[in-house]
């Protein structure tokens, strides 16, 4: 009895928990995605990387773009798929500012009706839309736009987006202009990143 079914039992048993570990670790993913999909890389993990939609100048419609943030050069490239090696387009960010603005899903002539009927709900919700501008206003940050408007997949993801390009910015002497509650974020912030930024306004010109 026992040298019949040892091997078998053995054998499910294996298999058994292989099947949960690996249930476990997709599980462990999972939760990782929705607390921020974004992914990071490089040996202090300088580099971070997501998807985000990208607003059309043209048409004011979304585009779902992949974008490599590299924290030590201070640039933020984006390719149209994942897998794609080449950027198709790069933004100097210590050229730039950023800023959080309203979420806009509608052209303004209808939507003050739109919104109204739809009930304040809609007004409620975060909004996950984020601009990158040039800290001079005539010059470009992106081909021929001088502004970039992204929106995240979720709460979570923006703010690291946001966190993430802002350290870069400061570090390089732009301005970032965050909404918390109706407050600026250099007021509702305390722990003095931005305080610090406001202290040294001269850093950039001594740099260049």
């Amino acid at each position: 009895m026992n040298w019949a079914t040892s091997p078998q039992t053995g054998g499910q048993q294996t298999g058994g928990s292989l099947k949960a570990m690996k249930d476990k670790s997709s599980q462990a993913e999972k939760e990782a995605n929705e607390a921020s999909a974004l992914k990071t890389a490089g040996p202090e993990g300088e580099i971070t990387a997501g998807f985000l939609l990208e607003k059309s100048a043209k048409t004011n419609g979304w585009s779902k773009r992949w974008f490599v943030l590299n924290e030590k050069t201070g640039k933020l490239g984006y390719t149209k798929k994942q897998e794609e090696k080449h950027f198709r387009g790069v933004i100097a960010l210590e050229e730039c500012n950023i800023e959080e603005i309203p979420e806009e899903e509608e052209p303004p002539a209808k939507s003050l009706k739109d919104k109204n009927a739809n009930g304040p709900d809609s007004g409620k919700a975060p909004s996950l839309v984020f601009k990158i501008t040039s800290k001079i206003p005539y010059k470009t940050v992106l081909k021929a736009h001088n502004a970039v408007v992204l929106k995240a997949d979720s709460t979570a993801d923006k703010a690291e987006w946001i966190n993430k390009i802002s350290k870069v910015i400061q570090a390089r002497g732009g301005h970032v202009r965050v909404a918390e509650s109706g407050h600026t974020m250099r007021q509702s912030l305390s722990d003095g990143s931005l305080d610090t930024m406001a202290r040294k306004p001269a850093d950039p010109e001594e740099e260049l």
